[in-house]
Formats: structure tokens, C-alpha cells, sequence
């Protein structure tokens, strides 16, 4: 007999800090997706696919895909929004290296990195 697997059911969950030109600070509480989320953003990824005559898929856009991977993952902590969802709005205006960093965490955590899709297709 083999040994189960085993499952944890909580969310990774990591915090960053926002800070502004002011100095002003904002923490954001960056989540692992659930897989209602998940669904959703590989859905709104999916709407941006081409598939050539060869049968081969390619983006037909990169607009807001880090931006609405974010407003899924991402929430205040603190202040008058704790708990809010950071809107694809705030997050499409932050600074590219931000979006960048941001989406790779959400990525990683929820499994839709590039290795684990691979693995997956496999």
C-alpha cells in the first residue's frame, strides 16, 4: 500500500509593501488563486488566443493580461479598503516592474508558471 498524498487547503499567501512618491506605505496581501479564479483568468487569457492554419496558438494581445491576473490575487490590507481586491485599474497604473513581480508571485503560488503548465500538458 502506498502513502496518500496529502493536500493543504490553505492559500500561500505572501504581503508586500507599496510605497508611493510620498513615502506613504500600503500593504497588499498577495494570494494563491482559488480554482474559480483561476478558471477566470485563464478564460480571459483564452479570449486573446489565435490559432493559426497550422493549428498553433499565439496571443493576439498582452493588454492586460499581468493587470487582471492581479486584481484576482491581490488584496488591501489596512485602511479604509482591508480586504478589497486591488482593482485592474490601480494595478494596470503601477510601475512594469511591479505588475511584473507581482503577477510572477501569483503565478507561482497558483500554479500557472510556465513549468508547472508544462508539467501539466504532460
Amino acid at each position: 500500500m502506498t502513502n496518500p498524498i496529502v493536500f493543504n487547503l490553505e492559500l500561500a499567501e505572501e504581503t508586500v509593501i507599496l510605497r508611493d512618491k510620498e513615502g506613504k506605505e500600503q500593504s497588499i496581501l498577495v494570494r494563491e488563486l482559488t480554482g474559480d479564479q483561476r478558471d477566470k483568468w485563464m478564460t480571459i487569457t483564452a479570449k486573446k488566443l489565435r490559432t493559426d492554419k497550422a493549428g498553433n496558438n499565439t496571443l493576439s494581445s498582452f493588454d492586460g493580461i499581468q493587470s487582471s491576473l492581479i486584481s484576482l490575487g491581490c488584496f488591501y490590507q489596512g485602511g479604509d479598503r482591508d480586504g478589497e481586491n486591488v482593482t485592474f485599474d490601480e494595478a494596470n497604473n503601477w510601475p512594469a516592474r511591479v505588475n511584473k513581480a507581482v503577477f510572477d508571485m501569483i503565478q507561482k503560488m497558483s500554479g500557472l508558471d510556465s513549468e508547472a503548465l508544462e508539467t501539466e500538458g504532460n
